[in-house]
């Protein structure tokens, strides 16, 4: 059995609600800054770009008090959550946007 990477473990987690948006975008960002050219870990991603792109999902996230004064395009928790896994299941990052932008448009 595959070991699964600390990214994987974090996100899902994260959709699994053993962690909240603050911890997995914290624990993400400093894992991201730390070991960015090592992100797969145990098993390896499909694409090295789903990694890439988590990151500038998480980068949207903002928690509720602090959305009125920064761009509306930033995520509240249940907007993470479900880009965390569209992406999470995506085979890569295209697909997932591609998906994630339907959803918030409505296709």
């Amino acid at each position: 059995m595959k070991k699964m990477s600390p990214l994987l473990c974090l996100a899902t987690d994260f959709i699994d609600d053993k962690i909240d948006a603050d911890t997995f975008v914290d624990a993400y960002m400093e894992m991201w800054r730390s070991n960015a050219s090592d992100f797969g870990g145990g098993e390896q991603w499909d694409r090295a770009d789903i990694a890439g792109s988590l990151y500038i999902i998480a980068d949207r996230y903002c928690p509720l008090e602090f959305r009125e004064d920064i761009e509306p395009w930033e995520l509240d928790e249940h907007e993470l959550k479900q880009a965390v896994s569209i992406f999470l299941n995506s085979k890569n990052s295209d697909e997932a946007y591609e998906t994630w932008e339907n959803i918030r448009n409505g296709k």
